[in-house]
């Protein structure tokens, strides 16, 4: 299969089902981690599966700070319908302060640079207040990640941007941006790409030197014994993919990375994300999810994510309608409904209009002499639709685009979904 490449602005389809495990795989392997959270490799037994315990003595199913601060990122997302930075600092500083969006009604676990950018948020005002210290390089923005690649997975510059602009909120060194890009398109690639080669066939161009390695995966030189699982930015990603390549399903990559120790949470979290994006929510263990604390919160809150990327996306497509014949739709029905068949030497233009009324119309023109038509309806990018001016025929309402024919093979890469059939008209005997 051919890299998907958002360069070309070719369309692809989300699944639900894996757009919601991206959430809900981080906080899985957020739950699973904490066993052995600030333990040494080789200072325990490895773990086989949800236990709870660890430095901080949970119960299974709860969560630590990288759950939390996905939560409050989520939830702004949700609310406020965008991207707010303020709205996440307040949930992030009411978390801190107050417990709120905690497993256990406390702020247990906080990582040294997000302290002191809220701290410094408080002071300041200035939502964009991560250290740009290269040597506060954490983890912590790539931890949480999972909600901003869920919300604006339709327009991957869209989703890059807010990804730094997430980081800049508690990390804003160069290391800690370029990196969560990195890895915001391969969340966004995981949830639709077939393959673990394709999704990490990453497009993004890191521009530091040490997350450029990252996206040619240098990583994989590496044994599963040379994995840190440690809080810098760079070892945890690449401990985190080194795992998600390695594992044959959502729990070994998880348990994997996990059972690294150290930092055992947020590798598990980072590689929860793109694990449960690629296997899909019904892949992650029944029994993990129903174990988490406010699981069904979790579960609600990856469902509207992904219902809010779908309202996204209407803003970013342009609703097409086609009068059709009988032998055009048998050939669009041998494409799974997903193309438009190649124009006839005599047919130098495809003719998309803009309303149904018209495409009524002119099927109800066309059955006269077909005895059968249809309306057909589909989505296309607006990007690649502003290409093309709409053209006026007649009747003010009577307007289409007018695209043509060497244009069809790049128009149907653009198409959204699937082409549906909403009508269809028969010659009256």
């Amino acid at each position: 299969m051919k890299p998907v490449s958002f360069n070309e602005e070719r369309a692809v389809t989300f699944s639900r089902t894996r757009v919601m495990g991206c959430l809900v795989g981080l906080a899985c392997g957020d739950a699973v981690g904490t066993t052995l959270e600030f333990l040494p490799r080789g200072s325990f037994t490895p773990i086989e599966d949800m236990v709870g315990g660890g430095h901080f003595n949970l119960e299974k199913g709860q969560w630590t700070d990288d759950t939390s601060m996905a939560l409050c990122l989520g939830y702004s997302l949700k609310f406020i319908k965008g991207f707010d930075p303020i709205d996440q600092m307040n949930r992030y500083c009411n978390w801190y302060r107050y417990g709120y969006m905690s497993s256990t009604s406390d702020c247990f676990d906080i990582g040294i640079t997000v302290s002191r950018a809220l701290k410094d948020y408080l002071a300041t005002g200035d939502p964009f207040s991560g250290s740009t210290d290269e040597f506060s390089s954490g983890n912590g923005a790539l931890m949480r990640l999972a909600p901003i690649p869920m919300f604006y997975r339709e327009n991957i510059d869209k989703a890059l941007h807010f990804a730094q602009e997430s980081a800049r909120t508690t990390h804003g060194s160069a290391l800690c941006i370029d990196s969560s890009k990195l890895f915001c398109d391969l969340l966004v690639r995981a949830m639709h790409c077939d393959s673990k080669d394709d999704v990490l066939a990453t497009t993004y161009v890191p521009y530091n030197e040490a997350v450029s390695s990252i996206a040619k995966k240098h990583y994989l030189d590496l044994s599963y014994e040379e994995l840190t699982g440690s809080g810098f930015v760079i070892e945890s990603l690449e401990s985190a993919l080194w795992c998600f390549c390695h594992g044959n399903s959502f729990r070994e990559c998880v348990l994997l990375a996990a059972n690294i120790g150290n930092d055992a949470d947020t590798t598990a979290a980072i590689c929860g994300q793109i694990a449960g994006a690629f296997y899909g929510v019904e892949n992650i263990p029944k029994d993990w999810v129903e174990s988490l604390t406010d699981s069904e919160d979790i579960v609600k809150l990856a469902d509207k994510l992904y219902e809010l990327g779908q309202e996204e996306k209407q803003m970013n497509t342009v609703t097409c309608y086609r009068p059709t014949g009988q032998k055009e739709l048998d050939l669009v029905a041998q494409s799974s409904y997903k193309k438009w068949p190649p124009r006839l030497p005599e047919q130098p233009i495809f003719y998309p209009v803009t309303n149904e009324e018209y495409a009524i119309e002119l099927t109800q023109w066309n059955v006269s002499d077909f005895g059968v038509g249809y309306v057909t309806k589909f989505e296309v990018n607006k990007n690649f639709m502003d290409k093309f001016p709409t053209k006026t025929v007649g009747a003010k309402s009577h307007t289409e685009w007018w695209v043509p024919a060497e244009e069809l093979d790049a128009l149907n890469d653009n198409i959204i979904g699937e082409i549906e059939v909403i009508g269809t008209y028969r010659k009256q005997v």
